[in-house]
């Protein structure tokens, strides 16, 4: 009995979908569902924290350390990641709760991912911002970064 099997997605409601098995033209099982709109509210949520539209596939982002801990608190920055050899973000927030007015910068990642996740590539202070204090320790603590500008800001980044 060689019957063929297909998975066909229903839209029951907005913002839901019903994925269904379907043997001939009889439905057989339900295999599950898929709240599309929880993906949505999230990008809404991060866009909200965030002050910009993040639905993008990639989004270039700036955060202060206020957004940078309602983003920990939301879910969407995990304290462990970092980028390749970058300190981790706990590393940068811990920076940044040194030097309030550091502003961390990055991605976020969306669009087709379906994923709401904030990255940390690195840090920025602003010259107004720029005291012998915050100089010093973001020479002695984000010198080796693949990119590390003494400008009138101070702008380290990783890849």
């Amino acid at each position: 009995m060689n019957e063929r099997r297909r998975v066909k997605m229903e839209n029951d409601k907005p913002g839901k979908i019903i994925v269904v098995c379907i043997v001939g033209d009889k439905i057989v099982e339900v295999q599950g569902t898929l709240e599309i709109g929880r993906v949505e509210m999230k990008f809404a949520r991060r866009s909200e924290i965030l002050g910009i539209d993040t639905k993008g596939n990639f989004t270039q982002v700036e955060f202060n350390l206020a957004q940078a801990l309602e983003l920990v608190a939301n879910g969407f920055l995990k304290v462990e990641d970092r980028q390749n050899e970058a300190p981790s973000a706990a590393e940068f927030i811990a920076w940044m709760q040194n030097h309030p007015t550091a502003i961390a910068h990055g991605y976020a990642i969306g669009g087709d991912h379906h994923d709401a996740r904030v990255s940390i590539e690195g840090i920025k202070v602003k010259a107004k911002d720029v005291t012998p204090l915050i100089l010093k320790d973001f020479v002695n603590d984000f010198r080796f970064a693949e990119d590390f500008t003494i400008d009138d800001d101070l702008w380290c980044w990783w890849d």
